[in-house]
């Protein structure tokens, strides 16, 4: 009895251990396969779309709208408009 109770705690704690290594190497391989799809798929899109970082759209929004107020005041001279 006892003999059988052991052989059984082996074969789950065997179990458990082939469990816990198969989840690691799942997740590494997720991550791998993961990583490789994104570039594949970056790199298709940008052959048709132009990706813009948004930190450098801010900038050109700010420096048009300033532009576009400058250009406005000088053509009209009134600051509200311009505003």
């Amino acid at each position: 009895m006892l003999l059988t109770i052991m052989a059984i705690l082996a074969v789950a704690v065997s179990v458990c251990a082939a469990a816990w290594f198969a989840q690691g190497w799942a997740a590494r391989a997720f991550q791998n396969y993961r990583a490789a799809f994104q570039r594949q798929a970056v790199d298709r899109l940008s052959e048709f779309f132009l990706f813009l970082d948004p930190s450098q759209l801010w900038v050109a929004n700010l420096a048009v709208c300033a532009s576009l107020a400058v250009f406005l005041y000088i053509a009209t001279g009134t600051v509200w408009l311009a505003l």
